[in-house]
């Protein structure tokens, strides 16, 4: 069965989801990544969300930190934090 939670709904979640093409899981820290490798997969995610024509049932407001905020981010956790985290600081929901 296929679940619906205040409009969000399997396929919605499939739509929105991005696979990272970095080839290593997301739980490693920083220093297990190129720095230019994770910027460049920032502006394919940013080009992949853009891109999604979803009807939402709801309002959602949502954006990627401006790059410059993004590299500060970056120097400011590097080494210890894991990817997925920092991904998390780069996007911004309303």
């Amino acid at each position: 069965m296929k679940f619906n939670f205040y409009g969000i709904t399997e396929n919605l979640l499939d739509e929105l989801s991005y696979e990272s093409k970095l080839g290593k899981s997301l739980k490693n820290t920083l220093r297990k990544f190129n720095k230019d490798d994770i910027f460049k997969e920032i502006r394919n995610i940013s080009r992949y969300l853009n891109t999604r024509k979803i009807d939402f049932k709801f309002p959602v407001s949502y954006r990627i930190k401006y790059y410059h905020s993004c590299l500060i981010k970056y120097d400011k956790y590097y080494p210890n934090m894991e990817l997925n985290k920092l991904y998390l600081k780069f996007l911004k929901c309303n």
